[in-house]
């Protein structure tokens, strides 16, 4: 439990926005250079080189030693929690960017997105009253 919490707590360091450069967009659309603010649902690579999140609805990845984080994902729906294949040369992720929450794949380099599941309703627990 305790090397769980500190791998979290790593994570957490190198994620936070003073330890990571990124390209941000400015309220009248051109890039600028930013740090990240609330990065949300790291992964990290099978062999702990490089970590994937989610900021502003878009995937992101970046070194885990820290450094200039590069944009995986540009859709206008959000593309959230994701996780590396063992091998480490796929990423799956939620998104919504066909109406529904669904699971996609993409290679790690960002490319190669493609549908896996094909819901129509929220992939929620039960509802309760």
């Amino acid at each position: 439990m305790v090397n769980r919490i500190f791998f979290h707590r790593a994570v957490a360091l190198v994620l936070r926005g003073a330890m990571l450069p990124a390209l941000a967009l400015s309220p009248l659309g051109s890039i600028r250079a930013g740090n990240v603010d609330l990065p949300r649902y790291p992964s990290i690579s099978p062999d702990g080189t490089t970590i994937v999140f989610s900021w502003r609805g878009d995937l992101w990845k970046v070194g885990s030693s820290g450094g200039t984080a590069l944009r995986l994902t540009r859709h206008a729906q959000d593309d959230l929690a994701s996780a590396w294949s063992p091998c480490g040369t796929l990423i799956a992720f939620n998104s919504t960017r066909d109406g529904h929450l669904n699971i996609w794949l993409m290679d790690a380099d960002g490319t190669n997105i493609r549908q896996v599941t094909h819901t129509d309703r929220p992939c929620l627990g039960p509802q309760r009253s």
